[in-house]
């Protein structure tokens, strides 16, 4: 799952904050926390990563606010700030648990955008989610 949205403010984004609502059953694999490009054309993720190595993996076995912090930061120059970026969670192809994250639906805009299920469909639900700058402000999605 996550989201599609413009970049909030220009500069690094560092983390990635994010809420796990419950854990029924804890994933033993971790899961994959990626800053990717945007297709222009579909509004979809490209599954290619904003530059190399804006990603992060984490194992989600407890509830709470999570902020894993990404491997590179993902710049953001201020040319990017009208351009589509993507904020995912992917779970591992085995053993990823049972784990919700904390959502809400958006009935009136249709943007940002969530994104549900393997063919990161756009969706009215949207992860509670935010950024985290390198100078340690939080920007909400």
């Amino acid at each position: 799952c996550g989201l599609v949205a413009k970049p909030p403010k220009a500069g690094n984004i560092r983390k990635i904050a994010f809420h796990v609502g419950s854990v029924a059953s804890a994933p033993i694999n971790s899961h994959d926390f990626r800053v990717e490009t945007v297709d222009a054309a579909t509004g979809l993720p490209t599954g290619t990563l904003w530059a190399t190595n804006t990603n992060v993996t984490l194992l989600l076995n407890t509830t709470g606010w999570k902020s894993p912090t990404l491997t590179a930061d993902a710049v953001i120059a201020s040319g990017d700030l009208d351009t589509l970026i993507a904020f995912l969670i992917q779970a591992p192809a085995l053993l990823f648990g049972d784990v919700r994250l904390s959502h809400f639906v958006d009935d009136e805009t249709d943007f940002p955008y969530g994104l549900i299920a393997a063919a990161k469909a756009a969706s009215r639900f949207l992860p509670c989610m935010a950024v985290e700058y390198s100078d340690g402000s939080y920007a909400p999605l």
